[in-house]
């Protein structure tokens, strides 16, 4: 008998049970890709958003939950020049908004001596003068879903600007971006004299112990402002905790789902197989060689088939989800998805274990049934 065939031949045998339990299992594993793909991705858009500023610290107020509801008095940015190892400070006042067809674009506000419009590049047009209060800088995105280019005028806030230009920005989230003078967007939202979060650059950032002195010396001399180094943005972020926390538990109980597949499937396959373990066990078996033959071949191999076809288009339809979903007008820009070959190994290892451990039982019970009521079972 050539045991390697059996495991084959039984889901060949069961082809519409097979199916149905590799595409439960499928969907399991996508959703749990696409659920960590997602959290990965919003705090990596978080995080280059800022680093493609070369900001080493960022200053948000301490009572703040998320970025976004951070309100801080922007005269403090005097206060913080003043600690030794800071080269620049800059204030921003950031805002999210809904455009046309639903879509949403964040809106910065920056000061008009700030050095974060030196490094601004663009595609075309040029910044706007300080004098210019009435010209905005866009990104990419924002030019494409509102069809304006450099030199239109665009509806924003209640009020009419002219594009100056258009940015080439690294980070997917500021291709989102509309940048506008802070003064303007403060009279705009009604926050005169506020600002989001403080951008600051270090006379030495590769210093990282010194980093971490100017850090610990800010904390402690503005207890009013939580200040953090660049990649501590994602780790911080309440919101982005809360919502890295629902994906874990979402992604464990879809896990959990799919080891229940497996479990119902080898265990239907082993009542199958009933007859044929007692026509062993008569036939002079030993416990111990029926328990290598249905643990290692017949169920637990059996097991391993499906999750790997489960788990591979799995994979392949979370990634092709992911890219649906990046180009949804509420979500494009906002979050950078990333679906890594380390990624899939994890998963896929995590799967193998749960279809070993849902191969068990099923086995240890066929290999333990007595011959007697084994051949007598129909």
């Amino acid at each position: 008998m050539k045991f390697l065939n059996i495991p084959f031949r039984n889901l060949k045998r069961r082809r519409l049970r097979s199916i149905f339990t590799i595409i439960g299992i499928s969907i399991a594993v996508s959703s749990v890709i696409l659920l960590i793909s997602m959290s990965k991705g919003i705090e990596k858009a978080w995080v280059n958003s800022i680093t493609e500023r070369n900001v080493h610290i960022l200053g948000l107020g301490s009572e703040s939950i998320e970025i976004l509801t951070s309100t801080i008095d922007e005269n403090l940015k005097k206060e913080i020049e003043k600690v030794q190892g800071i080269r620049n400070v800059s204030g921003e006042l950031v805002n999210l908004a809904r455009l046309k067809n639903s879509y949403h674009a964040i809106q910065r506000g920056w000061p008009k001596n700030s050095f974060l419009w030196n490094t601004i590049q663009l595609t075309e047009g040029n910044n706007p003068n300080p004098e210019d209060l009435n010209k905005i800088l866009i990104g990419p995105t924002v030019s494409k879903k509102m069809n304006v280019k450099s030199g239109d005028s665009i509806q924003m806030l209640n009020k009419t600007f002219i594009v100056s230009g258009i940015s080439v920005p690294a980070g997917t989230m500021n291709n989102s971006a509309v940048i506008f003078h802070l003064e303007t967007l403060q009279k705009l939202i009604d926050k005169e004299g506020k600002v989001t979060e403080f951008h600051i650059q270090l006379d030495q950032p590769d210093d990282l112990n010194l980093v971490k002195e100017i850090q610990l010396e800010l904390n402690k001399t503005f207890p009013k402002i939580t200040f953090m180094q660049t990649k501590e943005v994602a780790e911080k972020n309440d919101i982005l905790i809360i919502f890295k926390n629902i994906t874990w538990t979402t992604s464990l109980i879809s896990l959990v789902v799919a080891f229940f597949f497996i479990l119902n499937t080898l265990l239907m396959s082993v009542s199958e197989r009933t007859k044929e373990i007692g026509i062993l066990s008569a036939l002079g078996w030993s416990s111990n060689r029926i328990i290598i033959i249905i643990i290692i071949i017949m169920v637990i191999l059996e097991g391993l088939i499906i999750v790997s076809i489960a788990t591979i288009l799995g994979y392949l339809l979370g990634a092709i989800s992911l890219k649906w979903l990046v180009q949804s007008p509420r979500l494009d820009g906002f979050f950078e998805p990333e679906v890594s070959e380390y990624m899939f190994v994890k998963i896929f290892l995590a799967t193998l274990i749960l279809g070993v451990i849902g191969s068990l039982y099923p086995a240890i019970k066929a290999a333990r049934l007595n011959p007697v009521d084994a051949l007598s079972k129909e």
